[in-house]
Order: C-alpha cells, then structure tokens, then sequence
C-alpha cells in the first residue's frame, strides 16, 4: 500500500491503517494556509518508508478531514447563494439538488446502521446525534462512530479521479458496517479508483465487480520489501460467493471435504494435510461442485 501510494502520490489520497480516530476540536481548527502547507509536509512525509508503521502527524490528518468536510459544506451554500443573488433560479435549484456532503455522510451512516446524524452547528462547529438526542461534540462518539465519520468525510471530499487507498478500514469497525459503508462510498465516487487492504473476506466477496489480490508473503531487501508472493482473483473469474469466500479465507492449497466444522472429517484431514485448509462443504455433492467451479 505504501509503494502503491508513492508511485501515484500526484493524484493519490492514503488513508492509514495506524490513523488516529479522535479529534482535538469538533470544529476548522486550522487557517486555510497552516492546513495547505500541512499537507504538503504529510504527503512528503507518506513518501518515506516509516510512514509504514509511523504518523508523526496523526492529530492534524483528522483536523484536516474536518476542514476538508466543513469546507466543503460552505462551499456549496456559498455558490447557491451567489446562484441566488445572480437571480439565477435554475442554477440554484441545480446546485441546491446536489446532495451535501454532510447529508451524504448521514445517508452512509444509516445505510451502515450507525444510528447518529452529523450537523453543521454555530461557528462551524460539527455536532452528533443518536437517535434523535439532544447534540453533542463529534470528538464525544465512539471509536467506531469516528472511524466511520472519518472515512467517509475523507472519500466524500477527495477530488474527482483521485486513487483512493485504504489500508484496514475494520479497525474499531464492526464487520457488519464495513461492507455496506465501503459499498456505498464505492458508489457515490464511481468517478475514484479504490484500492483496499483488508482482511475481512467480506467486502470482496459482496463487491462481486471488483478484483482480489491474496496477499502471501514478501521478500526482503535489507530494510526494504522488493517482491510479493501474491495471488490475483481476477473480476472476470467465474467463481460462485460461496467458493470466493471459501478461497478468500483460506490457505493457496484448498482441500474440500465433505461434513462440517465439527466433524471428525475436517480434523482428521487438518493432521494429515497441516499446510492444506481443510473446508467441509457438507455432502459429496457438494464437494464434487466445489471441485467443479474451482
């Protein structure tokens, strides 16, 4: 993820898999000019090899995802208004018909079942809701809650074209938000390009458009990885959710067997085959498809 990020850094977005999830402030803590010259530090920064393991700017990468969003938000009611002033009524009713960012991200976080609603409040200050409570500060939500907040005000705000690359987004997530989050992200900026690392085996296999790569091992050079051992499960291949899911969570070298987890089948081919992933189907029958449409 590191390389990948360093070869396309001109039109790349990198969001960390060790980020920081809480915020100093709720509201644009940064001057427009300390946030661009930020930013130019943190991308210089993303190109080293420590970024890898190491954020020395961690509390000013969620300070700028807040800027980016309020900003965001002011910039389309600044157009409407001027829209509006022109006495140009179509082009206010094009623009207002646009979907806000932050109504966008309240959308997201239903659809994720996240049950809080993101507003825009006095001096730019950004409030949560759950459930229709009275408002708090967003630094007051969960890890969860932020990671998810995060994550989406960084893709809804990126620029159009841009390569967006995740690295484990399941941290603080539970499994049954990431991929109806991600999914729906994918699909309000059908105009990006996403790369994710993950190692939930579910967003690969509900995105059933897009490819997979397995990830083995790597080689060293000294301090520096300079070759992967890798397996691509192309978005042509023609494997049932099922079989994918069985691949994905798997060793290279599957064995299917017949029975279930429990069964004495499974543990007994587990001994005889221990560098093997041993995966019960149920019946013969069912085994004889797997072989079929693998």
């Amino acid at each position: 993820m590191h390389n990948l990020y360093a070869s396309n850094r001109a039109h790349a977005k990198r969001i960390l898999a060790h980020r920081q999830t809480w915020f100093t402030s709720n509201s644009m803590d940064l001057t427009a000019a300390k946030k661009k010259q930020t930013e130019t530090n943190i991308n210089n920064q993303d190109q080293q090899i420590t970024s890898r393991w190491q954020d020395v700017y961690s509390s000013q990468r969620s300070s700028i995802s807040i800027f980016d969003l309020i900003n965001s938000q002011n910039i389309r009611a600044r157009h409407i208004a001027k829209a509006v002033d022109e006495d140009d009524m179509d082009s206010a009713k094009k623009l207002s018909n646009a979907q806000a960012p932050i109504e966008g991200i309240n959308e997201l976080l239903a659809i994720a079942n996240i049950p809080i609603e993101i507003s825009l409040g006095k001096d730019e200050q950004l409030f949560a809701s759950k459930n229709g409570s009275a408002l708090y500060s967003i630094a007051e939500l969960s890890d969860g809650e932020r990671n998810a907040l995060l994550i989406a005000a960084d893709v809804l705000t990126s620029d159009p074209n841009t390569l967006i690359i995740i690295d484990e987004p399941e941290s603080h997530l539970h499994r049954a938000i990431i991929s109806p989050l991600l999914t729906s992200l994918f699909l309000k900026r059908s105009d990006c390009a996403f790369v994710i690392s993950i190692h939930d085996i579910f967003l690969p296999v509900d995105n059933f458009k897009s490819s997979t790569l397995l990830v083995r091992n790597c080689s060293w050079n000294g301090k520096n990885i300079d070759s992967w051992d890798a397996d691509l499960i192309a978005e042509s291949a023609q494997i049932s959710p099922e079989i994918k899911k069985s691949i994905l969570g798997a060793k290279r070298e599957i064995l299917f067997v017949e029975g279930n987890n429990e069964s004495l089948d499974r543990q007994i081919y587990q001994l005889i085959y221990p560098t093997v992933s041993v995966v019960p189907k149920g019946s013969c029958k069912d085994v004889e498809s797997c072989r079929r449409h693998n």
